[in-house]
């Protein structure tokens, strides 16, 4: 009688089902493979840039030129309100002790001794002309002053034309004796808004101390189209001469 199986067959029948099963399986992992459907792209929204964050490009170039306009504007505007000093002015000044011309200002607008002393006249003119229309706006105020005490407080407005035609007048007349040229120099460092109350640029308050033998004043300057106080102090006798020319003393204590 015959084995049903020899050893061989055994081990042809096992690799046959044993590879039999392995192709099946490879061939149901290929159908599920193609039954699955194929993954999903990953997306990522960007969020576009909030009006808080930063933009490059056109518009962010224009917003930095408007800002700087802005910048500009502010600056022209606080010079303009004496708060910065004069635009391109030389580390001097046109006057010094005494209200007279500076040896420097006379050297760097190359002006004859004869020239410099027309330009003194015309200095001279305008600051006295500056201080009896200063003094002819001031209003003491009584119940804020006392006269025994040699104390007196003075409210003193603007001019109505904020300076600008006095100015203009002394510029002009600056011209006419030194040409424009040497004008150009010297007026650069002259800055009115240091003389007589900014040549009637300025609000003022003024308290004048007259009790001793060298008199006192302690005062604000007020821009009119800020309502902003732009200088303020407690000065002696010389910077009264130049702050308010001979505008107190016109005043004497009415």
């Amino acid at each position: 009688m015959r084995a049903p199986f020899s050893p061989l067959g055994l081990a042809i029948l096992f690799g046959v089902g044993v590879g039999g099963w392995w192709m099946g399986r490879e061939s149901g992992e290929k159908e599920a493979s193609r039954s699955k459907p194929p993954p999903r792209e990953s997306t990522k929204v960007v969020a576009s840039p909030t009006a808080g964050e930063r933009r490059e490009g056109p518009w962010d170039e224009e917003t930095k030129r408007r800002l700087g306009k802005l910048a500009q504007e502010r600056t022209e505007a606080m010079r303009e309100a004496g708060m910065l000093g004069k635009k391109g002015a030389p580390n001097y000044l046109l006057t010094g002790e005494g209200g007279r011309l500076t040896q420097q200002a006379m050297r760097d607008a190359g002006i004859t001794d004869s020239q410099a002393a027309a330009v003194q006249g015309v200095l001279n003119r305008a600051i006295e002309e500056a201080s009896r229309e200063v003094a002819a706006r001031a209003r003491l105020i009584a119940d804020e002053s006392n006269p025994d005490a040699g104390t007196f407080v003075y409210r003193i407005p603007a001019l109505p034309d904020g300076s600008g035609n006095a100015v203009g007048r002394m510029e002009e007349q600056i011209r006419q004796v030194v040409g424009a040229q040497a004008a150009e120099i010297l007026l650069r460092s002259f800055d009115p808004n240091n003389y007589v109350c900014g040549f009637g640029k300025y609000d003022v308050d003024v308290t004048v101390h007259r009790s001793g033998a060298n008199p006192t004043a302690e005062f604000s300057f007020t821009y009119p189209e800020t309502s902003q106080v732009v200088r303020r102090g407690m000065i002696s006798e010389s910077k009264i001469r130049q702050y308010f020319g001979s505008a107190l003393d016109l005043l004497g204590e009415r």
